[in-house]
């Protein structure tokens, strides 16, 4: 409730004073947050009215980067509030057109960029295209290891590319991601439900190397 009002408080500071891109980023914040709550028509008239937002706008008031922070968290809650599969992939034309448009106006470095190029390469994923998903995330995987101590969010493009590694059977690279990914957890979280993932994650990548010992200590 708290978070819901600090944005609200944002989003309507923003309009008395005719601000779109903070308007706009209000609105997707709350719909970030509607998602995590699985509340996906909450999270729905959030976005949709993120978009509508800049679309009275027009091009004079909106910039790129409102765009593609606007179609990102339209990708986002297209692909978790999808019925039908065509909905899925619709997401994904959405998360690809806000990383291009990232990727054009702030370079691949960019944190934006990069959170996108993590989405997108999570929805190949998740639609088991493995090998397209690992080029997405090779793209980005040096800076985001630069990147993975000041954000940690970032850990779960990690235990993606974990997976996509145990999919094409390349388990000495996922088990290293794994340890990484670890690692950082237990430095970022101490003791908490995330590092315990992390670590049965890493158990996991340690027995498909068929070493059970080496797993045992991991534990």
């Amino acid at each position: 409730d708290l978070y819901n009002e600090i944005y609200g408080a944002l989003y309507q500071q923003a309009t008395d004073k005719d601000d779109v891109s903070t308007q706009c980023r209000a609105l997707c914040a709350m719909s970030y947050h509607f998602i995590s709550k699985k509340d996906y028509d909450a999270a729905k008239q959030s976005a949709e009215k993120a978009y509508d937002t800049l679309h009275s706008a027009g091009d004079s008031a909106a910039t790129n980067i409102d765009r593609a922070f606007c179609l990102q968290c339209m990708s986002r809650v297209t692909w978790h509030s999808s019925e039908e599969p065509t909905d899925k992939d619709r997401a994904m034309v959405l998360a690809k057109r806000a990383l291009d448009i990232f990727k054009s106006s702030l370079g691949l470095r960019s944190v934006q960029t990069l959170y996108a190029n993590e989405l997108y390469g999570w929805m190949l994923m998740q639609k088991e295209s493995y090998q397209t998903a690992r080029h997405y995330y090779n793209v980005s995987d040096f800076l985001v290891r630069e990147l993975l101590d000041e954000h940690p969010e970032m850990l779960h493009g990690y235990d993606c590319r974990r997976f996509i590694w145990d999919g094409l059977y390349l388990f000495a690279r996922a088990t290293d991601t794994a340890k990484k990914a670890s690692d950082v957890a237990n430095k970022y979280y101490g003791d908490h439900p995330v590092s315990a993932t992390m670590a049965l994650r890493l158990c996991e990548s340690i027995i498909k190397r068929g070493s059970l010992n080496d797993a045992i200590d991991a534990s």
